[in-house]
């Protein structure tokens, strides 16, 4: 046996190890590595995992040069040392066994030979040992299986020997590594897990306090991430050589689902607002109108009340009503305690008279605060290095190509690609959303027709809406 030789692959596992970052990388890594460095036709890795307080031996992967694997019925196993892997797992011990159909009497565990039977295979050397974390405790277990005189051999090509001494005593050390290898994945994926529940929890929060856009985020999320995923496939101008990397559709998909964060920070008043006026006011106005009739100042209560009453509720006032507000602003009346009032008040006219919507201009600029909000409020979060620019993205779904855009103003290639991206499947949401309760969703043709607009403008990014309805993104399922 060559040690040196052995040292040398010991180091390179080690460094190949070190790059990968998700647990299912590392454990394919590390069963076809030690599998190769022992010459084994196939091997399994077995992790302890908790479920409902109790604990399991899991079967996590396995893998065999000599025939296809079935899948698993059941990948938990009780943790007990009636099974090879099981007895490693709960003793620490490591096994060494020549051949499983010839095992020593004294081992409280057995060779279960049921694959055997079932799939033709014949095992006969194993060895199997602890898979240990830093703290020398036991996390699993490592089974390797027909030691081969010939790796590049089948069983049925070259001959089945036992695992040396020496390989029983050096393969441990090496499973210890990639055991703390694992505890890391495990540790990033459980970062990973809680950053999902805390966005969860934070979209949640959103859609309960601005319940007529709940959903939004998600879908615009979902429309963002096959957007990114359309540019890396398609090869045509301009969208040839450019890709959009893992890293970066997860930051766009964070960014997705919390672009509207900042909505946090808007009054519910205003965020909610569903018609000029509110019911309150309204019905205020309602008893002032009875009150001047019944006091003979006025005679058409009834048609005044009417026609504020369309004009709060509609999308749209015309100059005609516009003429009428004011002319009942400008009307005064007295009192009963002898003061002068006017028949509508400067702050009612002002939120009756919005020609477009039904926000007055201090209102929209407190709406529009929440894109600054959101890159506030994500600034705060501890974002992984991969994930540090979903502030930025999420912060600037609301700037244009032409710097007309907001909170901070920002044109061109100021606006990153997967903030243009945002942009253009905000509108695309927003005007074909089917639960908005002020307004119907428009038709795929009306959308792409106002987007092409907004492009032509120079507020959108002109090929990313092209690239969205050639590629008919919007029937994606999100």
């Amino acid at each position: 046996m060559d040690y040196k030789q052995w040292a040398k692959q010991f180091a390179e596992i080690g460094a190949e190890l070190g790059e990968k970052h998700t647990l299912s990388d590392l454990l394919f890594t590390i069963l076809t590595e030690v599998r190769r460095l022992t010459s084994s036709d196939a091997g399994s890795i077995y992790r302890v995992v908790e479920r409902d307080g109790e604990q399991y031996l899991k079967f996590e992967l396995a893998q065999n040069d000599s025939m296809d694997l079935p899948v698993p019925e059941n990948n938990l196993l009780d943790l007990n040392k009636k099974s090879l892997a099981g007895y490693v797992a709960v003793s620490g011990e490591i096994l060494n066994i020549d051949n499983v159909y010839n095992m020593p009497g004294e081992l409280p565990c057995s060779f279960d030979d049921s694959f055997d039977k079932k799939y033709g295979y014949r095992t006969k050397s194993v060895l199997v040992v602890p898979l240990r974390n830093r703290k020398r405790e036991v996390k699993g277990a490592l089974q390797l299986i027909n030691r081969k005189k010939d790796f590049t051999l089948t069983c049925q090509g070259t001959e089945v020997i036992p695992y040396s001494s020496q390989m029983a005593e050096l393969v441990p050390a090496l499973a210890s590594q990639a055991a703390v290898a694992m505890e890391r994945a495990q540790l990033e994926e459980s970062v990973q897990n809680m950053l999902e529940s805390i966005i969860q929890t934070l979209v949640e929060a959103t859609d309960r306090r601005d319940r007529v856009t709940s959903g939004h985020s998600r879908r615009l999320a979902g429309y963002a991430t096959e957007l990114a995923e359309k540019i890396n496939e398609v090869d045509y101008f301009p969208w040839s050589g450019v890709k959009i990397n893992e890293e970066q559709k997860k930051s766009i998909y964070y960014a997705g689902l919390l672009h509207d964060i900042g909505k946090l920070a808007v009054p519910e008043s205003i965020l909610n607002k569903i018609n000029r006026v509110p019911a309150e006011k309204m019905e205020a106005l309602r008893y002032r109108f009875y009150y001047l009739q019944s006091a003979g100042i006025i005679e058409d209560a009834g048609a005044i009340i009417k026609n504020l009453e369309s004009i709060n509720e509609s999308p749209y006032v015309d100059g005609s009503k516009i003429e009428f507000l004011k002319e009942l602003q400008q009307r005064r009346f007295i009192k009963p305690g002898g003061d002068e009032a006017r028949m509508l008040t400067p702050e009612e006219y002002k939120h009756l008279s919005v020609q477009k919507g039904n926000l007055t201009a201090e209102e929209r600029n407190i709406i529009e605060s929440h894109a600054l909000a959101s890159h506030e409020i994500l600034t705060g979060i501890e974002w992984t290095e991969e994930l540090k620019s979903v502030p930025k993205i999420a912060g600037a779904h609301h700037e244009k190509i032409n710097g007309n855009g907001y909170p901070r103003g920002l044109s061109g290639d100021e606006i990153p690609l997967s903030a243009r991206i945002l942009a253009v499947v905000d509108i695309f949401e927003a005007l074909t959303a089917q639960d908005r309760p002020y307004k119907p969703p428009r038709s795929i043709e009306e959308t792409r027709n106002i987007l092409n607009a907004e492009a032509e403008s120079g507020a959108l990014d002109a090929a990313l809406v092209d690239l969205f309805f050639q590629e008919k993104i919007y029937k994606k399922k999100v």
